[in-house]
C-alpha cells in the first residue's frame, strides 16, 4: 500500500479532467447514491483533499473505501487502462478481480481473456 502515490494520481487525474475537489465529490456523490445504501459516505472537497495528500489523523489513514475507489475508477476509466486501474487499487490497499473491473474496461477485458486461450467475454 502506497496512498502518498495513490493520492498523487489521484489529484493527477482529477486535474487532468478539469475538475476541482469540490466537483469530485459531487460527481461521487451520483455514483454513490445510484448504488447500495450500506456503501453511502458522505463525500466533500476536504475529504477529497484528505485522500490526495494521503492524511493521517489520531492514526487513521484516510482513503476511500472499496465501493469509492471503484466509483473513482469509473470516473477516471478515460484516463486508465485496466492494469493501471488494478495497480492504483493496490496503491490504496485494495484488490480488483477481472469480474469487478468488467462493466468499467469491457474491451481490456475481452482481449486479456482472449490472450489468456479463453472465450471472448460477451
Amino acid at each position: 500500500m502506497d496512498l502518498k502515490t495513490f493520492g498523487e494520481q489521484l489529484q493527477m487525474l482529477r486535474k487532468q479532467a478539469g475538475m476541482s475537489q469540490e466537483q469530485l465529490a459531487k460527481a461521487l456523490e451520483r455514483l454513490a447514491c445510484a448504488g447500495p445504501a450500506e456503501e453511502y459516505r458522505v463525500i466533500d472537497g476536504t475529504l477529497i483533499s484528505r485522500w490526495e495528500q494521503a492524511r493521517v489523523q489520531r492514526g487513521r489513514q484516510w482513503k476511500p473505501t472499496r465501493p469509492y475507489l471503484l466509483h473513482l475508477i469509473r470516473l477516471f476509466a478515460g484516463q486508465l487502462d485496466i492494469e493501471i486501474a488494478r495497480q492504483w487499487a493496490l496503491q490504496a490497499g485494495y484488490q480488483f478481480g477481472t469480474t469487478e473491473l468488467q462493466e468499467v474496461f469491457p474491451h481490456a477485458i475481452t482481449v486479456h481473456h482472449r490472450a489468456q486461450g479463453g472465450d471472448a467475454v460477451q
